[in-house]
């Protein structure tokens, strides 16, 4: 089962993403905006004003990076109905680094619920209106996080704050952060629940042996990846989906056969320097073949067979020599037997004389 529930995780990691492009200096920014709602065109205008021009720019948003107190500030041209503390809409995105503790979270929440925290990227933002509303927002935030404030209170806070600024004032809350937010990075990433990879240590040939079932995983999971995007891609040919359906197969079955494995050596996979790595190199040439709309099946092919490759590589040079366990090295001997299977049954094809090589 915990095989299946890493299987349906990795599956479900490929989403489509659409890049804003870089504002070209010659743009002008007031120029972009031009057609968009007023409110959202007015905050544009003053942000301008205030820190210059954007870093990025689509027809529909501005993004300023590391300027003023801001990691981010993104305004959009799409406005959201808000209610609270009185009606109008949210369009200007603020972001700050913040390490939020997760009990805090839900709090935070019911003050304000365009109050958005990123746990796992060590983020904290506000969307709305007004950059003095999101200094209030954020100011109470603090407050509730540092215990010198409940719900209520800053609920009520908001209200009155908000209030004055409507009516033209400088409330002491909206006159900028009250406390210094980090100047970089505050993620909390969380934990591994899925795998019990926080058994103690019990020798240094069980921590060595956890490293090699990690680097067994992370190609089970990359392999899967591939041949899952490749299947789902409409330019694929028929020949190119047989083989990444017969590679899918391999590894569905290797994957449960190796969580087998894990099981009965009472062993769970760890995460290596080295199999971040090998992930790392998995995913760039995946993304690579997807981004590339040219001639995509001849690249799919040279990618699936490069990884076989790459899993060869990995086997004999870092697993083999590393493995203490004669379970485990059972184990891998039958990995590198699908894999070699794998390539013999792309030369029968024709396809594995392809620059496959990396």
């Amino acid at each position: 089962m915990k095989c299946f529930l890493q299987l349906v995780a990795v599956t479900a990691t490929f989403s489509a993403s659409v890049a804003i492009a870089e504002t070209p200096k010659k743009v002008d920014a007031r120029t972009i905006i031009e057609k968009w709602p007023a409110k959202p065109r007015i905050a544009a205008l003053r942000m301008i004003d205030k820190y210059g021009a954007p870093r990025e720019a689509t027809s529909t948003k501005l993004v300023w990076k590391q300027t003023g107190p801001w990691k981010r500030i993104v305004i959009s041209a799409e406005e959201s109905p808000h209610y609270f503390p009185q009606m109008h809409t949210d369009f200007l995105t603020q972001v700050i680094d913040y390490r939020v503790p997760p009990e805090k979270i839900d709090e935070i929440s019911r003050m304000n619920g365009s109050v958005v925290v990123d746990r796992t990227r060590g983020e904290m933002s506000v969307l709305c209106d007004k950059e003095e509303i999101s200094f209030i927002s954020l100011n109470l935030a603090h407050d509730l996080i540092t215990g010198r404030r409940n719900v209520s209170s800053a609920r009520d806070a908001l209200e009155d704050a908000a209030l004055e600024v409507s009516l033209g004032k400088k409330p002491v809350l909206a006159a900028g952060l009250h406390f210094a937010a980090p100047k970089g990075p505050a993620p909390d990433p969380d934990e591994v629940t899925l795998e019990s990879a926080r058994r103690p240590a019990r020798n240094k040939t069980e921590l060595e042996d956890e490293e090699v079932l990690g680097l067994l995983m992370t190609i089970e999971h990359a392999q899967l990846a591939a041949a899952n995007a490749v299947l789902a891609k409409k330019e694929a040919g028929q020949q190119t989906k047989e083989y990444a359906e017969m590679m899918r197969e391999h590894h569905a079955d290797s994957l449960m056969e190796n969580d087998d494995l894990s099981d009965a050596m009472d062993t769970d996979p760890r995460v290596s320097t080295k199999s971040i790595a090998l992930e790392a190199a998995y995913d760039e040439a995946l993304a690579n073949v997807l981004s590339s709309g040219e001639r995509f099946d001849e690249r799919a092919m040279a990618m699936m067979i490069a990884g076989h490759r790459r899993a060869l590589s990995a086997i004999e040079l870092d697993m083999m020599p590393k493995a203490k366990s004669n379970k485990l090295k059972k184990g891998l001997g039958e990995m590198r037997t699908m894999l070699q299977a794998l390539l013999s049954a792309a030369e029968k094809t024709g396809v594995a004389t392809l620059e496959a090589k990396r």
